[in-house]
């Protein structure tokens, strides 16, 4: 494995823009993220890029501040985490996340009512 820093985009597949796992729940972001804003600060990354030339991991540190809406307005909740993501690349110079799986460090700080809504119009399977 070969850590270093890299100019090249990454973005995310619409899998990834579509689920967040996270404690052996698959979630839909759209509807995690639906009752409130959010801001979510990423710091220290690590890519490690593979022999194969094709793929590679990355870790990034994430602060993430959640804004409640309605009648949580004024309240907020924030997270501690990261971001443990697979990378495959897709052209020379662009990269895609095929998987991210989230883990959250310590405990949340706030009111974690505002994340709460009703049950999701679907749910994807793991």
């Amino acid at each position: 494995m070969n850590s270093r820093s890299t100019q090249s985009s990454i973005h995310f597949t619409q899998e990834t823009r579509s689920t967040l796992i996270a404690n052996d729940h698959v979630l839909t972001f759209a509807h995690r993220l639906a009752p409130i804003t959010s801001q979510h600060a990423l710091t220290t990354q690590n890519i490690n890029f593979y022999p194969d030339g094709k793929t590679a991991s990355a870790m990034t540190y994430f602060t993430a501040t959640h804004f409640g809406k309605g009648k949580w307005q004024g309240h907020v909740l924030t997270a501690h985490g990261k971001y443990i993501d697979e990378l495959v690349r897709t052209a020379p110079g662009q990269w895609r996340v095929k998987r991210r799986v989230t883990r959250f460090m310590g405990p949340r700080i706030g009111e974690p009512r505002i994340m709460e809504q009703g049950p999701p119009t679907h749910e994807m399977a793991g």
